[in-house]
Order: C-alpha cells, then sequence, then structure tokens
C-alpha cells in the first residue's frame, strides 16, 4: 500500500479492509492514533512554531536596543569631536588674537560668529562628522541664522549642539508642522502690532 492514503495497489481502502476484519477494536485504535496525530503533533510542530517566532522577535528587540544604545553613543561621540574641533579652531584663533593684543574676554565666551560659524562649517573634519551624522548644510552662511536661536548675532556651543540634533536626518512631517505653527504665530504678532500701529495712529488724528 502507499504511504499516506492507507489504500493497496488496486485502488481499495486498507482502513475498511482491516475495520472489516478486526472491527471495533480497529477502530477505536485507529481513531485514538488519528486524533494524537492531529491535536498532539500539530500542536507540538505549532508550539515550536511559536516559541521560535517570539525567540526571533526578543532577538530582535534585543538586537534594535543595542543598535539604539550604539547610535546615540556614537551620536554623542561625533558631536563630542565637532565641539573638540571647534575648541581647537578658536583656540588657534585665540592665540593669534593673543599675539595681536585683543582682549581674551571676546575669544573665552566661545560664541561663533558669522565668520567663525562659517570657516568651522567648511573645515574637513566638521564637515566629515555632519555627514556620518546625516545632516546636509549646503549653505553654511545662509543656515547661521538657524543656529543663532537668540538672534544675538552669537552661535553658542549649546545652540551648536541643539540645532545639529534636529539637522540629523531627512525632515518629517513634525518638521513641517513646527514650521507652519512658527510662521502662524509670527503672523498672529504682526497683526496684533498692526492693529496697534492702526489704534495708535488713529489716536493722534482724533488729537489732531
Amino acid at each position: 500500500f502507499m504511504l499516506g492514503d492507507y489504500s493497496t495497489r488496486g485502488g481499495k481502502s486498507m482502513i475498511i479492509a482491516l475495520s472489516s476484519g478486526y472491527g471495533l477494536v480497529f477502530d477505536i485504535v485507529f481513531v485514538t492514533f488519528m486524533l494524537i496525530v492531529i491535536f498532539g503533533f500539530f500542536n507540538i510542530i505549532t508550539a515550536i512554531f511559536v516559541d521560535s517566532t517570539t525567540a526571533g522577535l526578543k532577538h530582535n528587540d534585543i538586537k534594535r536596543k543595542y543598535a539604539m544604545q550604539y547610535e546615540r553613543e556614537f551620536v554623542k561621540g561625533k558631536l563630542r569631536s565637532m565641539v573638540m574641533r571647534v575648541n581647537e579652531i578658536m583656540a588657534q584663533k585665540r592665540s593669534r588674537a593673543t599675539r595681536r593684543g585683543a582682549p581674551l574676554d571676546e575669544v573665552e565666551s566661545f560664541a561663533l560668529e558669522r565668520e567663525d560659524f562659517v570657516k568651522i562649517m567648511a573645515d574637513p573634519f566638521v564637515t566629515e562628522s555632519m555627514s556620518e551624522l546625516d545632516i546636509d548644510i549646503g549653505n553654511p552662511a545662509g543656515i547661521f541664522d538657524t543656529f543663532d536661536a537668540d538672534a544675538d548675532g552669537l552661535v553658542s556651543m549649546l545652540e551648536f549642539v541643539s540645532v545639529m540634533m534636529k539637522l540629523r536626518g531627512e525632515s518629517g512631517k513634525t518638521d513641517v508642522v513646527e514650521c507652519v505653527v512658527s510662521i502662524r504665530n509670527l503672523q498672529d504678532k504682526v497683526d496684533d502690532l498692526a492693529m496697534m500701529l492702526r489704534a495708535d495712529m488713529g489716536a493722534r488724528r482724533q488729537h489732531a
């Protein structure tokens, strides 16, 4: 007989033949065997599959966790290296300023003017570090105002690192929404200023 269908070469079912020959005893044994195979064996296979899938997901979660930790350490290391490079460039400027008799206070404040900022952004080490951090700055002079958050004409190290973190990767929906909200807030302030000016002009006309 062929394995799997319990039939003879002539196509007759062995189950019927054995059931006719052995009667109820064979039927009970056969049904019990089939129940064990169907519910037991396949449940074991399912359990093994679920266990292996769960273990794989857990392993992926651990790998993802380690990848995130490595990325954080990598970003911290790169930012630290960039800050050290900025310190080195500013130290060179301080050395030249000292030789020229310039006051040290202007250099020790460690705030970057536009000229210093453009020079640092053009530095090969800083450029390579930004590339590794997935930061793309096309025109350093044009993006100076973005780094100068308080609009004082200087970029502090806190502003430098903070904006570098925000510029990592591609822009997402949150960045677009943030820009829209900022523009809307600015528009509201301009509208309020225009109303104040109109009210002031109206008051002056009445007094005139």
